[in-house]
């Protein structure tokens, strides 16, 4: 008899909030003052489309296939506390994340209760370990952040974007068999089409042809 439990791996951004709780997290410090004046105008010249700036870092980005709004604005937490960025992340969790829930996602994890659940998400591990910790959800893979000291250095030392199938393989040490996935992360076609259920969360109708292209896709309408 095997007693081994299923595998279920759940996206976050946009399958479990409605957030790119990336960007999201900086915007939230940034409104609660978290971050220097200096700090302030820098993420603001970053994400405006009416910076040069702006544009030169999304052109670099299409032609080098690599997220570097990212890594510019993980910037912002060099020389910052461990435990005090957590803390920000659980404060956002609660005051932020908690109103954008998918109640729809949220109920189909409920099933799997008695499964290992993996949440395996490009956004940065000191949010995915809030999201963790609250949602009762003992194992997490996510982009992971420098540290010297105790302190943030600003830099990212392993992305996910695009490589989460890889990441999963070596968090459990072995290639493994992977019962379910949850996501509407159009990258992630890889890992889900691995899985034996299949769940995509789909926002448009982009979302649900894209998906729909897999065979035995459970479309679930948010």
């Amino acid at each position: 008899m095997n007693n081994k439990k299923k595998i279920v791996v759940v996206d976050i951004c946009y399958t479990l909030f409605k957030s790119n709780t990336t960007f999201d997290f900086f915007k939230y410090c940034i409104l609660k003052g978290k971050f220097s004046f200096v700090d302030r105008i820098y993420f603001k010249i970053l994400l405006s489309k009416l910076s040069p700036f702006f544009w030169m870092v999304a052109i670099n980005e299409k032609l080098f296939k690599k997220d570097h709004f990212k890594y510019l604005a993980v910037k912002l937490l060099a020389s910052h506390d461990v435990e005090m960025v957590e803390s920000w992340a659980e404060d956002f969790f609660h005051e932020y994340l908690k109103p954008r829930t998918i109640g729809l996602t949220m109920d189909l994890i409920k099933t799997y209760e008695f499964s290992e659940v993996i949440l395996i998400s490009a956004t940065l591990k000191p949010i995915a370990k809030s999201i963790a910790k609250n949602l009762g959800i003992d194992n997490y893979i996510a982009t992971e952040l420098g540290i010297k000291n105790g302190k943030y250095t600003g830099r990212i030392l392993k992305e996910l974007s695009g490589r989460k199938l890889e990441a999963l393989y070596a968090f459990k040490k072995e290639k493994v068999v992977i019962d379910v996935v949850i996501t509407d992360n159009l990258s992630d076609k890889n890992i889900m089409a691995t899985a034996d259920c299949k769940y995509a969360v789909c926002h448009n109708s982009k979302q649900e042809k894209f998906w729909s292209s897999l065979p035995k896709v459970n479309i679930l309408h948010i």
